[in-house]
């Protein structure tokens, strides 16, 4: 209990830290990613990426990693306004997340990173219905769960507006998905995957 609190403690810290940095500047349709050179024996990277929500509006992903191995660091993910305000942020340790597990050095974390923050071109109109008077969505061998707060109205409407949507491997065997609209991110909720 002592070293999951010690590890949400700094993760947080990693959070709050990559939160207050500048965000990375590129073009739309590039990633891009840094190595940190301090030492074998770590494991500090960095990816960024855009995320599409609009004809004219970009928000950027930003994934970083930091830890004494790449076994024990955590990762955070942080969204940013395409005016560099944080809209959403979240920290994992790497150990825990199906895409970052394997990456044993700064460079395979890096690629990792990479990978796990590909927005895609998704949009609300891919989850699963939630048909009238079933107390969750419709989603065959994967259910999907609605974050708190989503009843079959809303969920039904969010579906209708075809809203971009990243989804991201938050663990083992699941996803989070999240929806940009009107210059927010909210948290839709997670769908299962055979882990």
């Amino acid at each position: 209990m002592l070293l999951r609190t010690v590890a949400f403690m700094s993760a947080l810290a990693l959070a709050l830290a990559a939160c207050s940095g500048p965000s990375l500047d590129e073009t739309p349709a590039e990633t891009s990613a840094t190595v940190s050179q301090g030492g074998a024996s770590g494991c500090e990277a960095q990816a960024s990426s855009r995320w599409t929500t609009g004809p004219e509006t970009n928000l950027t992903l930003e994934a970083r990693s930091l830890g004494e191995s790449c076994a024990e660091a955590l990762a955070t993910l942080i969204i940013r306004g395409s005016d560099g305000a944080l809209l959403w942020a979240s920290a994992y340790p790497t150990a825990d997340v199906m895409t970052l597990r394997d990456a044993s050095d700064a460079t395979g974390m890096e690629a990792a990173l990479t990978r796990w923050i590909e927005a895609g071109d998704r949009t609300t109109a891919d989850l699963p219905e939630w048909p009238t008077g079933k107390d969750a969505p419709n989603a065959g061998e994967f259910p999907f769960y609605p974050e708190e707060g989503w009843d079959a109205a809303s969920f039904s409407e969010l579906r209708k507006a075809a809203a971009p949507m990243f989804c991201h491997v938050q663990g083992m065997e699941s996803l989070r998905c999240l929806s940009a609209k009107d210059g927010a991110v909210s948290t839709i909720g997670v769908q299962t995957f055979p882990g």
